[in-house]
């Protein structure tokens, strides 16, 4: 949600999403994790992507070809924000 927004705050309107995870695929595709606990995040995430991105292109990709992915989710645990 946060990385659309900063897209949003760019200009940046047609973006592709890539994700290893296809319950994260399907929580954005469709409202069926709405009532889980991250469900007010999806239902953002797709209001923010109806309102503001033309186009989208959401694909679910095997871990081993979303390695760069991967490598950025490490870092930004590392990250010390402080």
């Amino acid at each position: 949600l946060k990385a659309l927004e900063i897209a949003d705050q760019y200009g940046i309107s047609r973006i592709e999403l890539e994700t290893d995870s296809k319950q994260l695929e399907e929580a954005i595709k469709t409202p069926s994790r709405d009532l889980g606990p991250s469900g007010m995040i999806f239902k953002a995430i797709r209001q923010l992507l109806f309102l503001r991105f033309n186009i989208l292109y959401l694909k679910h990709v095997s871990r081993l070809c979303n390695s760069s992915a991967h490598e950025d989710a490490q870092l930004a645990r590392a990250w010390d924000l402080g």
